[in-house]
């Protein structure tokens, strides 16, 4: 039998080589605070998060998941070039998850030591330019206890890839548990989701785009909010997180009222904070940051990566109208800052005085 060799494209040695690509402004403005600042600029940017586990556990399978979710996503294989203008993946890593045995304290000691665990995470540096900059550290509090320490930095890791990894992980885990194949959709790339801003970068759209912020803010003030303690000559990361729990009766009425004017809780809210800050300042012009995820607004739904961006909401605010009516009308102005969302502020602020 005579047989045929047909000749095919193939390199054998690509899957083995790096991908550089581009980084993003996003991106960029984080490296550039962190490479300007020090060791507290740099924590500033640790997103970590903590899950506990109930139930029997499977330290193999957990591991499996981790290294099967880093394979998924190039953002959690990557570093960063010295000049910041490139982001360099990796075609492989490997993660070790180290496995923490506290089952010998008693709780109070237990706690107290998975406290220090995860400050000691917060607080700990990434290496930008060596990484890895995703890590996974597993606690063993009994034979059906474990905490799962999460922790990325932020220039490759937001709070919408927080929920991509939570998700994912736990479908990773159950599968390989199971001794079955993982069926996951297939994870959007990070190098396509940076060649998608680039390209967008060159369209009317977005000059459009460039045009609606540098409007909304051509002859605006400096916003100040009244401090109970002056600024620091110099800056600091040192900082703590109050939450308040809202009864649940007026969450009800704040969504009753959204239903009356055909508004979202989000925009009942939002115009609550807006009018708080009005009446704490005195400033009719009020400007507040409120973050909005890259994912969705490309579509690129399972991306994990640095895609969010704070959108710089301005309103001015009439003391003689009332609040129905200024509910209404931010809720169209609303819309528009999310249709124009694709827009950083760092952008913005390089082109205003």
């Amino acid at each position: 039998m005579n047989h045929k060799l047909t000749p095919v494209d193939y390199d054998p040695f690509v899957a083995d080589k790096e991908l550089r690509v581009a980084t993003t402004e996003a991106q960029r403005e984080i490296i550039t605070n962190v490479l300007f600042g020090n060791d507290a600029a740099n924590c500033a940017y640790n997103e970590s998060v903590s899950l506990k586990l109930k139930g029997n556990f499977n330290y193999k399978s957990f591991q499996n998941a981790v290294n099967a979710l880093i394979e998924r996503h190039e953002s959690l294989r990557a570093t960063f070039s010295e000049d910041a203008t490139e982001m360099i993946i990796a075609p492989f890593l490997f993660a070790e998850v180290p496995l923490i045995d506290f089952t010998e304290l008693d709780p109070h000691e237990a706690k107290a030591r998975i406290d220090a665990l995860i400050s000691e995470e917060v607080t700990a540096p990434f290496d930008l330019h060596k990484g890895p900059l995703f890590d996974v550290k597993i606690v063993k509090l009994s034979e059906s206890i474990h905490q799962v320490i999460i922790t990325g930095h932020h220039v490759i890791f937001d709070g919408w890839s927080t929920g991509i990894a939570m998700q994912e992980l736990s479908q990773l885990y159950n599968a390989f548990k199971n001794h079955q194949i993982p069926e996951l959709d297939k994870a959007n790339k990070f190098s396509d989701y940076v060649s998608d801003e680039l390209a967008y970068e060159k369209t009317d759209e977005f000059k459009q785009t460039e045009k609606y912020w540098l409007n909304q803010f051509s002859d605006s003030k400096p916003f100040e909010l009244i401090s109970d303690k002056p600024r620091p000559a110099l800056r600091t990361y040192s900082a703590r997180r109050f939450d308040f729990d809202i009864a649940e009766s007026l969450v009800t009425e704040l969504k009753n009222l959204g239903k009356k004017n055909n508004c979202s809780l989000v925009n009942v809210l939002i115009a609550a904070f807006e009018t708080f800050l009005y009446r704490i300042t005195g400033n009719n012009e009020v400007i507040f940051g409120l973050p909005a995820a890259g994912q969705a607004v490309t579509n690129m739904y399972a991306l994990i990566g640095h895609c969010v961006n704070l959108l710089p909401l301005k309103s001015t605010i009439n003391p003689d109208e009332k609040f129905s009516d200024y509910l209404n009308r931010r809720k169209s102005s609303l819309m528009d800052a999310f249709d124009h969302q694709r827009f950083t502020l760092g952008t913005l602020l390089k082109k205003l005085s």
